[in-house]
């Protein structure tokens, strides 16, 4: 998939949320996401770009101000998926809702940068979906009981997600690629 393509094809994007419930948002870098991504999900249902809300089923709701926004998008242009799995395309209907959305990219946003979103977008790169992000919708970048160097392990997802995906430095990045404005 042509970068390009990610920026300027919004008929094919879905937004995705991943794991923004209250027990995984347990720090402020993780708790400072939810507004941004408030942001970005406003901006999406004004261009009537779906949203897929993801939660781990073991562990309660989305945080509440995110699942009121995403409450506002036509019941057409949004759906909810329970996973039991870091993937959230193991034995969940991830992959036949993105068909019936016909989308070729997804705008990641969620935790932990590390497990859940690392295995939903490595998995979705497998299968051919462009992934769209920002350094500031994802967070969780090191495992809570990580004991190293936590900010080279920091750069090295980063990183990875630099090498891998179209990881644009801010959410206001994304804001004005699908506004059409660079």
């Amino acid at each position: 998939m042509e970068v390009q393509e990610l920026c300027v094809n919004k008929k094919h994007i879905v937004a995705m949320v991943i794991d923004m419930q209250p027990i995984f948002i347990d720090t402020e870098e993780k708790k400072s996401l939810i507004s941004r991504q408030i942001f970005v999900l406003n901006e999406c249902c004004k261009q009537d770009i779906p949203v897929i809300s993801i939660r781990h089923a073991l562990y309660g709701r989305l945080d509440a101000d995110i699942f009121s926004t995403i409450r506002r998008f036509p019941k057409d242009r949004c759906m909810r998926i329970k996973k039991y799995f870091d993937n959230a395309f193991e034995q969940t209907t991830l992959e036949s809702q993105l068909v019936a959305f016909n989308a070729k990219s997804l705008l990641v946003m969620g935790v932990n940068a590390c497990q859940c979103v690392y295995e939903t977008v490595e998995s979705a790169m497998s299968k051919k979906y462009g992934i769209l992000t920002s350094r500031d919708l994802i967070g969780g970048y090191f495992p809570s009981s990580f004991q190293g160097d936590s900010m080279a392990y920091q750069r090295g997802i980063q990183e990875w997600y630099a090498s891998r995906t179209l990881f644009m430095e801010t959410h206001e990045h994304i804001i004005r690629s699908l506004r059409g404005e660079g």
